[in-house]
């Protein structure tokens, strides 16, 4: 039926067999090698994370801050009265904080009496060591007392040192320094306030400071903020504090000139303590006033309450018209370490209204730290390895200029950098050194099972702060962290406590 067939023979058939398993062959070789490399890869991105991991730190312990001395900040009453000294706490009228110590002295107390007392632990007081403390008193108390510290409650009959107190008579609170002299101040367990005569009123105290200070190396501090009205003025001037016209802080000084107006004399003034200026040392302030009194202002150091005529540096002011004008006066002779005053008088008759804020001393070699506000000056930690497989070198680098910072020096051997930030500034490579704690094998590698203590310096970030309040003061918020060169960064997220002491627990 069929005349003829047609087909493939074995051979054929075994060429197309052949093709199809060598395609396959290919195909299946490369989807091999590829699912191998990704392996591979993804095996050495593991390895790799675990070695991160490995040599990330850890914290062991708190975190302490260490700072200046707040003595008392008089938020509570930890004082002792005599008989006929009323104590309490002052909510109202205080400088800062949430309350002041109130002192009603009756008139059962007698000259030479210690009005207030407080213990103290012994700080290691040496000279050019300051007590600063905010005092507003009565008039009929005005240089009728006197701060003390000494070796036991009676203030007067073994102070060490002391300090007469003139609160110019009575006109708002005035900040008061005084530096450690001489005497065994290093006994002191006690400080407070002697009656130095017969007086009776009413005083308030409050922030009282040991401020661990013999030389100021360049860092300035805030004269007066002008927050508050704490100045005497004339009869024909009407101070206010203006909350609105401001440069920085909460208020400016606000100053009515009215008619009347004493031509060269005390306009307004505000009482300072000694402070040890010498030439090069700069005031700053900003002011801001009416075109009337452009050129007829003079700012003024003095050694009297009239500024005129005891001034012993002036600078006759030129602020702009349309807004804040920041003017600087650079002490360059005349008796400056002997003025007890400083502010404004008119120099030409006018009338007008001028505003004032941040009076700042930039310093050039006296005094150190700034005398207002208590901070920190070191961050302390220890730290450990999370994982103690791979070492960190934590090899240091000498702060040669004890400016607080690495970033500058010419010789770097850190591999480990800190970093510091906050709410004003943020600062990388600051100076920093290592203790061994415990176990250790005498080398800068912190290996498994080891500890080491780490000191932050905070000197650059206070002597970076534009004002006061920037520095690493109470109720600051900052983050340091810590960059090893290999694992991952420790970062330490802290709050600074209420009022700062020479240690802080910063749990």
């Amino acid at each position: 039926m069929w005349k003829g067939e047609k087909g493939i023979t074995g051979l054929e058939t075994a060429i197309i067999l052949i093709a199809f398993v060598v395609v396959a062959s290919v195909f299946a070789y490369t989807a091999l090698s590829a699912g191998l490399f990704s392996t591979q890869k993804s095996q050495q991105a593991i390895y790799s994370g675990l070695s991160e991991a490995q040599s990330t730190l850890e914290l062991k312990g708190g975190v302490l801050a260490t700072g200046r001395a707040m003595l008392n900040n008089c938020d509570y009453i930890g004082w002792i009265g005599d008989t006929d000294a009323t104590l309490s706490r002052e909510t109202t009228t205080k400088w800062e904080g949430s309350a002041s110590l109130k002192v009603v002295v009756g008139a059962g107390m007698s000259a030479n009496d210690t009005i207030i007392y407080h213990a103290m632990q012994h700080p290691a007081l040496t000279d050019g060591d300051t007590i600063t403390f905010w005092i507003k008193a009565d008039a009929a108390l005005d240089s009728n007392m006197t701060f003390a510290i000494g070796p036991n409650a009676d203030l007067h009959n073994s102070p060490t040192e002391t300090y007469l107190i003139n609160t110019n008579g009575g006109t708002g609170w005035q900040k008061h320094s005084f530096s450690l002299t001489g005497g065994d101040d290093s006994s002191a367990a006690y400080y407070g306030i002697v009656l130095s005569t017969d007086a009776t009123g009413t005083f308030y105290l409050d922030n009282v400071i040991f401020d661990n200070v013999a030389s100021l190396g360049g860092v300035g501090y805030t004269l007066d903020n002008c927050d508050y009205v704490s100045w005497v003025a004339d009869s024909h001037v009407t101070l206010t504090s203006d909350a609105s016209v401001k440069m920085e802080g909460t208020g400016s000084l606000k100053a009515v000139i009215g008619a009347g107006a004493p031509l060269n004399g005390a306009m307004l003034s505000h009482y300072m303590a000694a402070k040890s200026w010498a030439d090069g040392d700069t005031i700053t302030f900003w002011i801001k006033a009416d075109a009337a009194l452009s050129g007829k202002l003079t700012f003024a150091f003095a050694t009297g309450a009239n500024l005129q005529a005891t001034a012993t540096s002036t600078l006759l002011l030129s602020p702009a018209t349309t807004g804040w004008t920041k003017e600087t006066m650079t002490l360059s002779g005349g008796n400056n370490a002997s003025a007890r005053y400083y502010g404004i008088y008119l120099s030409t008759a006018a009338t007008g209204t001028f505003y004032l804020d941040a009076i700042e001393c930039k310093a050039s070699v006296a005094q150190t730290t700034d005398p207002v506000d208590s901070y920190a000056g070191q961050v302390v930690m220890t730290v450990s390895l999370a994982n103690g497989n791979q070492g960190i070198d934590f090899t240091t680098t000498t702060d040669s200029n004890s400016d607080g910072l690495l970033s500058d020096e010419s010789v770097k051997n850190n591999k480990v950098t800190i970093t510091y930030s906050d709410a004003y500034q943020t600062l990388t490579d600051l100076a920093w050194t290592r203790t061994p704690i415990g176990k250790d094998n005498g080398n800068a590698i912190l290996d498994a099972g080891e500890k080491f203590q780490i000191t932050v310096d905070l000197t650059a970030v206070n002597n970076g702060a534009a004002y006061p309040f920037e520095k690493v003061g109470p109720n600051r918020q900052f983050t340091i962290e810590v960059k090893p060169n290999v694992g991952a960064i420790l970062t330490v997220e802290r709050t600074m406590p209420n009022s700062v002491h020479d240690i802080n627990n910063l749990q």
